[in-house]
């Protein structure tokens, strides 16, 4: 029985231009109402993904910068420093034409850009420093040695005291690969990268929220 959702937000929750429907919003509530909560887990920054949540309405945890920060119970815990990341993106920006998002100023543990040509270059480029690099579809992500979604989804099956085959994941791109991990439920949308889709249990034949609620209905969780 599925008691915990792990939802990433852009691209899954949103669509591409970032904008939440009302029925999403609608179904979301209606889940938690149901007893089922909702954790969120992003590349976004901590203050971004609060604002999203309240919107919304939900109750559950949040893991933000691909799980280098993670909020429950109004506790913040942070595994990871920035000033690797940081120092690779100055050394980036020396050999790539990239910029930076406005959140950059937010982030804490990790670091974000925007770059338009050949991801093998910059990600191969990274990988002198001990560091990876994850594609959100909306930004390039700088990340430390260990840090992604999978550790965050792990984190919340411990907060919860709950088994992972009572938790379903649902993402849509490169840095949502490793919360599909053993022994959860796994989920993917019509627009889900390719490699998210042959992890899943059930794939949706719509987009965004609208996939998001076939997902939910499948489960039975609405």
């Amino acid at each position: 029985m599925i008691k915990r959702i792990v939802l990433d937000i852009d691209g899954t929750i949103t669509d591409m231009e970032l904008k939440i429907s009302p029925d999403t919003i609608k179904m979301l509530r209606t889940a938690e109402e149901n007893g089922i909560r909702i954790d969120l887990c992003s590349g976004n920054v901590l203050p971004v993904m609060i604002g999203i949540r309240n919107i919304i309405g939900l109750k559950g945890n949040l893991a933000a910068e691909n799980g280098g920060i993670i909020l429950s119970n109004n506790e913040i815990r942070k595994d990871f420093s920035k000033n690797i990341p940081i120092k690779v993106l100055k050394a980036m920006k020396t050999k790539f034409q990239i910029t930076e998002p406005l959140t950059n100023r937010w982030r804490e543990t990790s670091t974000a850009f925007y770059y338009s040509g050949n991801p093998d270059l910059i990600k191969d480029y990274a990988r002198e420093f001990n560091v990876t690099i994850q594609n959100s579809k909306f930004a390039y992500h700088i990340l430390n040695k260990n840090q992604n979604k999978g550790r965050a989804v792990d984190a919340f099956v411990n907060l919860s005291k709950i088994r992972k085959d009572e938790v379903l994941v649902c993402g849509d791109s490169e840095n949502d690969i490793s919360m599909y991990m053993e022994g959860v439920h796994k989920a993917a949308l019509s627009n889900s990268i390719d490699i998210l889709k042959e992890k899943s249990e059930f794939v949706s034949s719509k987009n965004y929220g609208e996939g998001l609620g076939e997902i939910l209905n499948y489960f039975g969780l609405l």
